[in-house]
């Protein structure tokens, strides 16, 4: 008796239980990324109104009025493509104009020139505070971490994880969905990386020897753990410094060195190429 056998059934016949006939279409890819990273109604109101509790006192309601005054000005006469890091304003800290370009390409260029997308009342905004926290690899050898990472799987949910961490953390800094699916864009592209240990997760964008954490989600010690998985990886890989500034308040400020800004643009410029694959495993 013969069989007849589908195309795509032939590879199942010498893989078994590989399921070769289900690949996702780009269609069903994008719809999985949009719940993922999308945002209902009723969570962008839930979001808002935690950002307007943490505007609720005096000083950061000062801030939020140069925050909207430089916004204005800049959609009235034109953001600059990228604004000068070194003339961020103090109040509030870092904040350097209207981001209204935030492609992946555009992205890369501001983290290489010491500049940050941030995008606190919904609009999308360049940021370079005065202070960085970094650490620096190059140092002591660190013990063998206890837990090993996985690197680059699942990222769409790695990064909504850590959105809404951030905005556990402090909502003004919690991240729109265009900023997800521009950082979702980053790791698709092999710019930025993710990864996972037992309780925590985070990634972030590889700049020559600096890889910068954007997203980190984690209890305090589990938190500390991934990092520590992170920075065996990144020796391995020959980086040089830990940027760590965007996610200090989930590591404890005795985490990472204070670092000013200047002298952090050195190191940017200053800092070689290292093994940044397009993927890691």
């Amino acid at each position: 008796m013969s069989v007849a056998y589908r195309i795509t059934e032939v590879p199942g016949l010498f893989s078994e239980g590989v399921d070769c006939g289900s690949e996702p279409t780009p269609l069903r890819l994008r719809a999985a990324r949009e719940r993922l990273l999308g945002e209902s109604l009723g969570a962008r109101a839930a979001r808002m109104a935690r950002v307007g509790v943490a505007m609720a006192s005096p000083r950061r309601l000062l801030n939020a009025l140069a925050f909207f005054e430089l916004m204005a000005r800049d959609r009235a006469v034109g953001a600059a493509a990228l604004p000068d890091p070194c003339a961020a304003l103090p109040r509030p800290d870092g904040f350097c104009g209207a981001a209204p370009d935030i492609s992946a390409t555009t992205l890369m260029q501001a983290y290489a020139q010491g500049l940050h997308a941030r995008a606190p009342f919904g609009a999308a905004s360049w940021w370079s505070p005065a202070t960085r926290r970094l650490r620096d690899l190059r140092a002591a050898p660190a013990a063998s971490p206890d837990m090993t990472a996985s690197f680059d799987n699942d990222a769409d949910a790695i990064v909504a994880r850590c959105a809404l961490a951030a905005l556990r953390r402090d909502p003004l800094t919690a991240l729109t969905p265009d900023l997800k699916r521009a950082h979702a864009l980053l790791l698709d592209r092999g710019y930025a990386h993710a990864w996972r240990v037992a309780g925590a997760q985070g990634y972030g964008l590889a700049i020559g020897g600096v890889f910068i954490v954007l997203g980190l989600d984690g209890a305090h010690e589990a938190a500390r753990g991934a990092i520590a998985a992170l920075e065996a990886e990144l020796r391995r890989r020959n980086f040089r410094l830990l940027d760590v500034t965007f996610v200090v308040d989930a590591l404890g400020a005795d985490f990472a060195d204070p670092t000013p800004r200047a002298a952090y643009l050195d190191m940017l410029a200053q800092s070689p190429d290292a093994s940044a694959a397009a993927r890691w495993r």
